[in-house]
């Protein structure tokens, strides 16, 4: 449920217009290029997706579930706002950083790429993700407090759908689609040009985090 609410729908809203930057290196041209066009990154959509329904969806059915058996909603308001509290302090730690893995593997990002681009935005991400939670803190109170545990995910899953979208944003905004790296003859892979276009040969193409 996560997974399809948030894969297909304000993922795809934020993705649509985006703002790319391609600069080409000193030695292959001297020009810059901006352009705004609008687009939808399907497999960045899927990768959502795959999150909410393999990680993020059935641990929200888990955590909920485990909320309700320590703290049983019926007894006061106080024991809503604490599954609210836990829910957007402790689960949305973990949603956090399984979005990164989970889309950086399904997009093709190797390891040691996503453990460098976690441990330098997981903090920044899970501050806005406080925020996010925090603005829709009175509408997930009343999920809780007056919905039954088999419709809380699917209701608070309609409501995260903003939690969603700032979510993605903040994982993506340092991710590019694609890097294209040519080599020149006889030059190590180290001293590889980036380019916005393959004008040397044996071009090779990899994802990489925009700096």
């Amino acid at each position: 449920q996560k997974g399809l609410i948030g894969g297909g729908s304000l993922d795809g809203t934020q993705q649509h217009h985006k703002i790319s930057l391609s600069s080409s290196n000193s030695r292959v041209s001297a020009r810059s290029n901006l352009s705004i066009h609008g687009t939808y990154d399907l497999r960045r959509g899927l990768s959502i997706m795959t999150d909410g329904l393999l990680i993020s969806g059935p641990l929200m059915h888990f955590g909920y579930a485990f909320f309700e058996h320590l703290v049983p909603v019926s007894t006061s308001p106080l024991a809503a706002m604490l599954h609210v509290i836990a829910d957007s302090i402790l689960l949305d730690s973990i949603f956090v950083a399984t979005t990164f893995l989970v889309t950086g593997l399904f997009e093709g990002y190797r390891w040691q790429h996503l453990s460098s681009h976690l441990r330098s935005d997981y903090s920044s991400t899970l501050k806005a993700s406080w925020g996010t939670s925090l603005a829709l803190m009175p509408l997930e109170f009343v999920c809780f407090r007056y919905l039954p545990v088999s419709l809380r995910v699917l209701a608070v899953n309609f409501i995260d759908v903003v939690w969603d979208a700032v979510i993605s944003f903040m994982v993506h905004r340092k991710r590019k689609s694609k890097q294209v790296i040519t080599e020149s003859p006889g030059t190590a892979t180290d001293d590889a040009v980036l380019c916005d276009e393959p004008t040397l040969r044996r071009p090779k193409i990899e994802p990489a985090f925009a700096s």
